[in-house]
């Protein structure tokens, strides 16, 4: 099976892991079951879990298989980020600047947990990556912040999350 197939079933496996933990008539074997699931992506093999998290970003998907993409992104960049390779880091951080980008311009449509995560998501990533990271960051972050009060506020939130390490 090639790797992009095994990501594949797992994004599909995580969406069904987010149905369950947001079905209230599920049951508590299947909600362990299921948190159960969450807890072995974030210990388990990173570079299908990452490539699945990264696809469950977009804005096709629901909100909460979105938010939980985020999170496991956010996890894996904050606790694993030495075990990606140079080119893992390169297009994790473009797509953490470009999904900061694009809730800047979703406008009203995009919700606040999800203007959150991407920047928290993005602020992972500039952490991880040093003071460099950050001096090539600021100036973008500005520009953005020039182009409308939303990216502002996104701007300032992934201001505020590197600062606070979150």
């Amino acid at each position: 099976m090639s790797n992009i197939q095994a990501a594949t079933q797992l994004a599909d496996s995580i969406m069904k892991a987010t149905a369950v933990t947001h079905n209230p008539a599920a049951t508590p074997q299947q909600r362990a079951e299921a948190v159960q699931f969450f807890e072995q992506l974030k210990h388990g093999e990173i570079h299908a879990t990452v490539y699945a998290a990264a696809v469950l970003t977009g804005n096709e998907y629901a909100l909460e298989v979105q938010m939980s993409a985020y999170t496991l992104l956010q996890i894996l960049v904050h606790n694993r980020w030495t075990e990606l390779s140079s080119d893992e880091h390169q297009k994790i951080t473009q797509l953490a600047y470009q999904h900061m980008k694009d809730v800047g311009h979703l406008g009203q449509q995009a919700a606040w947990p999800l203007k959150s995560k991407a920047a928290m998501l993005l602020a992972a990533v500039t952490r991880q990556q040093g003071p460099e990271a950050y001096a090539a960051l600021l100036p973008q972050l500005i520009a953005a912040a020039a182009e409308g009060p939303l990216q502002a506020e996104i701007s300032c939130m992934v201001l505020q999350f590197v600062s606070e390490d979150i």
